[in-house]
């Protein structure tokens, strides 16, 4: 990575979840890991190898993100903060025994000029979720739809859930055509609403329990396509999730 040059920083980013609920020292973090992806394909050989870095893409490690970051930031800082990160679905990462590499999802998105963010929002309102195959350097982009990402949204706002895009979007798919009848966001959303009260622990098999209240949710005639505004206040809530998994 080269230090000469600048970037772009939209502020659309100040309005994203990822900036409001991440600590000051995360926020240095993020900005930093901004400045150190490659803005263009970087290709260089080691022990005899070819190597190829993409765009929002870079190889490094904690102690050179830490120090990168600055002052207060420590190497445990980073490494909370890459987790974090990950959930949200800002970056990819892929450690090895010395070095890792990070891929800032969308990196593009947030240093684009309004006019081409306005563009993008009004002509897909969909975004690009990148699965990354380092070892065959290969991209398989795939275009969320509104349901799909408001499903994950959802998701990604439950405490202790463990949020993981690709597992998570299978469920999604898997529970859209057993349970047909349902509408997906708002069964999602009220199985969120209980969770505020009744949170998940941190051996729950949260899947699992998701999969057993949309069950619960046919049988008692709730959050059905054809009736999600009728009033639901005479059915019981209070259901626990089982064992059976995907």
């Amino acid at each position: 990575m080269s230090n000469k040059g600048w970037i772009k920083l939209h502020r659309h980013l100040m309005d994203k979840a990822i900036w409001i609920d991440s600590t000051p020292e995360q926020k240095t973090i993020l900005i930093t890991l901004l400045m150190m992806a490659n803005h263009k394909v970087k290709e260089w050989e080691w022990k005899g190898e070819k190597y190829v870095a993409k765009p929002g893409q870079f190889v490094t490690s904690l102690e050179k993100i830490a120090i990168n970051a600055g002052k207060g930031v420590s190497i445990q800082n980073v490494r909370t903060a890459l987790k974090k990160f990950e959930k949200y679905g800002f970056l990819t990462n892929e450690s090895t025994n010395k070095n890792r590499l990070i891929t800032i999802e969308n990196w593009e998105s947030y240093q684009c000029k309004d006019e081409e963010l306005t563009s993008n929002q009004q002509a897909t309102n969909k975004r690009l979720t990148t699965n990354k195959n380092v070892k065959n350097e290969k991209n398989d982009i795939y275009i969320l739809t509104q349901n799909e990402e408001d499903f994950l949204k959802v998701l990604n706002t439950i405490d202790n859930y463990p949020f993981d895009r690709e597992k998570d979007l299978k469920m999604y798919h898997t529970l859209k055509e057993r349970y047909e009848q349902l509408d997906m966001l708002e069964a999602i959303k009220q199985w969120s609403a209980y969770k505020l009260d009744e949170p998940l622990k941190a051996k729950s098999n949260a899947r699992s329990q998701i999969n057993t209240a949309f069950k619960k949710y046919i049988e008692w005639g709730k959050c059905l396509k054809e009736n999600k505004q009728d009033n639901e206040a005479n059915y019981d809530y209070n259901w626990r999730g089982t064992d059976r998994r995907f």
